[in-house]
């Protein structure tokens, strides 16, 4: 043909674009009668056809598979087998390993290796068969295992961390091969690697002799035994005990024990000598104390039993008191906690360990009972308490032993003046209700406040230094706020307030207050970090007011008068305006001796 031709194969498979002339090759998947047909692809109606059958007759069969079973030598219980196919160019192949598992395959190549391991020794036929023509076969002969398997081997040693000789570790000799280890003793075997390195540990809880078994995790026909008997020669060792004076005792009479030896899964009961019931449950070795009462005398022994065995005892010898008994101390200073030194910190000493103690503060407040061995404690004094105050500590088993100590609440200073301060709340935006901010009150006291305007006083509980109050709308003017420590009604402050007339953040917050000179008054400015301010008396020249916030006295005429503070440079401007009478009312007195009954 001239020119380009297609190539039907006759098979199925797509139409191929072949040459003028030459030689194209095409392999079919099945044998039989094929027709290929070639046309000019030009001029379709220009064909040639040829039928034949496959497979040609090249003169001869292929050669025969050849099908070889090696010992895969990975496996030390020489029980896999590596096969390899050799199916002379005729493509891979599948394995029927005569054992009834799952086919497997291979390449069919020659060298390929295709292992299997076989669960039980015998004889067995490998068949190969070609992928594509199962009648083409080939067979090979496996005999596992494929010779003589080394036997498992066990070796039982002491494990010498273990003082008490009840602790063995396994080593067991499989071939690299895994086993489980059964101690004999009732509990869950454990597996072992099988490379005769790796120790199994296994701490028995009794003695006595055991059956130790080691077993191929896959055949269990192979297994050993050994016998074992516990605690080894030279373990288990006799418990001992010693008893010395505990060193933070200087009565000597409390015992300090130190004991060990004991079974490590036993616990030991302590009978300490004195006649007291026995102390059971403790560990099997072990550190601790005891304090014997004052009634005891001379050489006391204290026997140590487990609990498991009686049998393994230890005895150990004591006498209470050898130590001279110190002399019971008592030192007081300011609990460094509390900043206002009213805190006391006492540290005891010398008295017997064994005895709870009695605090006597000195300050009218009921004693305090300590536990035995307590080493310090504390007492917060109340503010009406001044002067210094004898504390004395008694020991509730002997009242002769007994020591003292003073100390001074707030270090002999009066307490601080009580303050009272008012600004807007910053949440109300109509000004109307009053913040109070109260400082120098007694902590521990209610503070009653009551606000001027009629309105039942607001108890502010102890420790609590703000409070608010909205005034009702009918309420103008200056409003006088009063603040009294309900523990002492001389302890009191006061300020004033203009409901609606000090919206936040206009102007600043003052309080007046009568000066040291006849008809003075004090101005006293709230002041922030970023401000400076001004004050003006009635049409007197403008002044700045100091960095204090504390202006010098003003001596003016009686009647009332004007003042102005504002803010300095504000734009527009920030001022608060207030009408002062002079005389003003003179401060209350007060007396930190009030002969009330204080509230608690």
């Amino acid at each position: 043909m001239a020119g380009p031709t297609t190539i039907d194969w006759g098979d199925g498979s797509p139409v191929e674009n072949g040459p003028e002339q030459g030689q194209v090759s095409h392999q079919y998947a099945t044998p039989g009668a094929k027709t290929a047909v070639v046309a000019d692809a030009d001029n379709p109606q220009a064909r040639t056809e040829v039928t034949f059958t496959l497979p040609f007759d090249v003169g001869g069969e292929p050669e025969e598979m050849e099908v070889t079973a090696g010992e895969d030598t990975t496996d030390a219980s020489r029980m896999t087998a590596s096969i390899t196919v050799d199916n002379r160019g005729q493509g891979p192949v599948t394995l029927d390993f005569g054992d009834g598992t799952p086919a497997g395959s291979n390449s069919g190549d020659g060298q390929e290796a295709t292992p299997h391991p076989y669960a039980a020794p015998g004889d067995y036929t490998v068949t190969a068969r070609d992928a594509d023509d199962t009648t083409r076969t080939g067979t090979a002969q496996v005999t596992v295992p494929f010779g003589e398997v080394a036997d498992i081997t066990l070796t039982i040693e002491e494990d010498t961390a273990d003082t008490t000789g009840m602790s063995v570790n396994a080593l067991i000799d499989n071939q690299g091969n895994q086993a489980l280890v059964d101690f004999g003793d009732g509990t869950e075997p454990q597996t072992n690697p099988g490379d005769g390195q790796t120790p199994t540990g296994h701490a028995f809880t009794t003695p006595g002799d055991y059956a130790v078994t080691a077993t191929d995790t896959v055949d269990a026909s192979r297994t050993t035994s050994q016998q074992v008997t516990v605690p080894f020669d030279g373990g288990g060792t006799e418990p001992t005990a010693q008893a010395t004076a505990d060193a933070s005792d200087p009565t000597g009479r409390t015992a300090l024990l130190s004991y060990s030896g004991f079974p490590a899964d036993s616990t030991v009961a302590i009978d300490w000598g004195d006649g007291t019931a026995p102390e059971t449950g403790h560990p099997a070795e072990g550190e601790l104390t005891y304090a014997y009462a004052q009634d005891v005398t001379g050489t006391v022994t204290i026997t140590l039993t487990s609990e498991t065995d009686p049998q393994l005892r230890a005895n150990a010898a004591f006498t209470p008191g050898e130590g001279a008994p110190a002399e019971p101390t008592v030192t007081a200073e300011a609990d460094p906690a509390d900043a206002t030194g009213r805190t006391a910190l006492i540290t005891l000493s010398g008295f017997p360990a064994a005895d709870a103690l009695t605090v006597d503060w000195g300050d009218g407040t009921q004693p305090e009972s300590l536990p035995a061995g307590t080493a310090e404690a504390t007492h917060a004094f109340a503010e009406s308490v001044t002067g210094e105050v004898a504390i004395t500590v008694t020991s509730q088993a002997d009242p002769s032993v007994t020591a003292s100590a003073t100390f001074t609440p707030g270090g002999g200073q009066e307490p601080p003046e009580p303050t009272l301060t008012a600004e807007a709340d910053p949440s109300d935006a109509t000004g109307r209700t009053a913040l109070i901010t109260l400082t120098g009150f007694p902590a521990e006291a209610d503070i009653e406040v009551d606000w001027g305007d009629g309105t039942p006083v607001t108890v502010v509980p102890a420790g609590q230094t703000q409070s608010t109050h909205a005034y009702d709308e009918n309420i103008s003017g200056d409003q006088t706020i009063t603040a009294t420590s309900t523990a002492d009604l001389a302890v009191i402050a006061s300020t004033t307030f203009t409901p609606g007339g000090q919206q936040p953040g206009t102007g600043p917050q003052f309080t007046v207050a009568p000066g040291q000179a006849a008809n003075s008054a004090v101005i006293t400015v709230t002041v922030t970090d970023s401000e400076t301010y001004t004050i003006q008396w009635d049409d007197q020249p403008v002044v700045d007011v100091p960095a204090s916030g504390v202006t010098a006295e003003q001596v003016l005429a009686p009647g009332a008068h004007t003042v102005t503070v504002c803010v300095s440079g504000a734009e527009p401007a920030r001022c608060t305006e207030q009408q002062v009478t002079i005389p003003l009312p003179a401060a209350a007195p007060r007396s930190r001796r009030s002969s009330r009954p204080r509230r608690r």
